[in-house]
């Protein structure tokens, strides 16, 4: 049941990413080979950070089992919230020039942070962290791989994205998300 609520969550962490890429492509000139090196680079970060926060996570677990569930919920809730808080946001959002190396580390550290969050509460809450590792691992890979290559595909051929509609499709997965995991 689990690999479910692991699969919504990494569609829903993408999401956002698709829409900074977008955005960000959109102003600089990016190549097709160019584009499938940033997309690569930057799934790489979101893997690691997940990886990160799940190690983390069950590091930091400790007695009683309830509290580190409800401290993993809380995690869940902090990033749902900052997604919306995202999607109210009427603030015109920068572009970044991703032809420079620097910058796609740094935006992919940056976009990785909700994701790495997320990791940590995962792994605080977790019992069987091999097929966490696993299932998460190959979701965030194959999710954030398609969503920042869609995006890149969007923004070099200048094609409209409502945002607002997207950040609140994310929103309500990683709702759906959470309340899966509060369910099972």
């Amino acid at each position: 049941m689990q690999t479910i609520e692991y699969i919504i969550l990494c569609i829903a962490l993408s999401i956002p990413l698709m829409i900074e890429l977008r955005r960000s492509s959109a102003a600089s000139n990016i190549k097709s080979i160019s584009g499938i090196g940033i997309s690569v680079a930057v799934s790489l970060f979101q893997i690691a950070l997940m990886l990160g926060g799940l190690y983390l996570g069950k590091a930091l677990r400790f007695e009683p089992a309830e509290l580190c569930e409800t401290i993993a919920l809380a995690l869940l809730v902090v990033v749902a919230v900052k997604m919306f808080i995202t999607s109210l946001s009427k603030k015109e959002r920068p572009s970044y020039d991703l032809s420079k190396a620097a910058t796609v580390l740094t935006l992919g550290i940056a976009l990785g942070i909700n994701t790495f969050i997320t990791g940590l509460g995962l792994g605080m809450s977790t019992d069987n962290m091999k097929r966490t590792v696993l299932t998460t691992s190959i979701a965030i890979a194959v999710c954030s791989l398609l969503f920042s290559e869609t995006g890149i595909m969007l923004g070099r051929q200048k094609k409209a994205l409502r945002e607002k509609r997207h950040w609140i499709v994310s929103l309500l997965l990683y709702l759906a998300a959470i309340a899966w995991h509060v369910a099972f």
